[in-house]
């Protein structure tokens, strides 16, 4: 009887010891990735969050993503965390934010405000965003990365913020009705950027440029303005790849015959 009970006790003693851990275990996870308001978090290296996905539950129209969780700043938008809703139209980013990425897919989307503190917005972040018209950038911003809107077949202005010196690769590839961009002098490396984007028919380019890799399938474009000389133009390393109807505008004369 006596080693019935003992093992009972210890047989007891062992199951709420695993449920003692599962709980811990499961308050641990909790703090370290929190549910709030339909969106899951993780809390990064740094002590700050990231809004990581979105947790079970119908996709919103309108999302406002808060500034702090659980006391802590939110600080970032992962890879993933709103892609492919065919359902969001708005987002409200909040000053704490400091890297965006993750709308990717999202064609309902319509405008994006970047408040002014985002300092990168990584790969991909808006590729294929097909309604996506309008997007503010504040100077705040260092990094964009490839193909951050790639496939944005709505949007038909662009002004390149000052503190970004590179454009890369495919950054507006088939925007297809992108037709006016401002690139700011301090742009150096022009990256296979405007690939498809068939509507665009004039664009001007800053003396600082060094480096340009952008026109493939640019059907419609017909003028460069270019900031420098012909002899600038002339030693520009890369493949400028435009149709033959286009022209350069430089500084002290014309260049023609590019294809």
């Amino acid at each position: 009887m006596k080693k019935s009970k003992i093992f009972l006790i210890t047989f007891l003693v062992v199951v709420l010891g695993f449920i003692g851990i599962g709980m811990v275990m499961g308050i641990i996870e909790g703090a370290k990735n929190p549910t709030v308001d339909g969106y899951v978090y993780t809390l990064k290296d740094d002590g700050t969050f990231a809004l990581k996905r979105p947790a079970d539950g119908e996709p919103r129209k309108e999302v406002e993503i808060p500034a702090e969780v659980k006391g802590k700043p939110v600080t970032s938008i992962e890879s993933g965390a709103f892609e492919d809703n065919t359902v969001l139209e708005k987002v409200i980013i909040p000053s704490s934010i400091k890297v965006v990425n993750g709308f990717s897919g999202c064609t309902a989307l319509k405008s994006v405000t970047l408040p002014k503190g985002v300092e990168k917005i990584e790969q991909g972040a808006f590729q294929n965003c097909t309604a996506l018209t309008e997007i503010e950038i504040p100077e705040t911003v260092t990094v964009i990365g490839s193909d951050a809107f790639s496939g944005c077949t709505s949007i038909q202005s662009f002004n390149w913020p000052v503190t970004v010196n590179r454009i890369d690769f495919d950054t507006f590839k088939g925007c297809t009705n992108l037709s006016e961009i401002v690139i700011p002098e301090g742009v150096e490396v022009v990256n296979c950027t405007f690939e498809g984007c068939t509507s665009l028919t004039e664009l001007s380019l800053p003396s600082s440029v060094t480096e340009i890799w952008s026109f493939s399938e640019c059907e419609s474009l017909v003028r460069i303005n270019y900031k420098g000389t012909m002899e600038q133009w002339e030693s520009m390393h890369g493949s400028q790849d435009v149709n033959g109807n286009c022209v350069v505008h430089c500084t002290d004369g014309t260049i023609s015959d590019l294809d």
